[in-house]
């Protein structure tokens, strides 16, 4: 699961610049996204 989210992720980073989107603002929704995947799985196994 970790695996399929960080090459979603990395491929999601890749057509966002590409795309001309702020560095910042991909590394803060991927930042996010990160953590909202950590809590609810901190949560589903707790």
């Amino acid at each position: 699961m970790i695996i399929g989210y960080a090459l979603a992720n990395s491929y999601i980073f890749y057509l966002e610049a590409k795309a001309g989107i702020s560095n910042k603002l991909i590394w803060i929704q991927s930042i996010l996204g990160v953590t909202v995947l950590l809590v609810t799985a901190y949560f589903m196994y707790v």
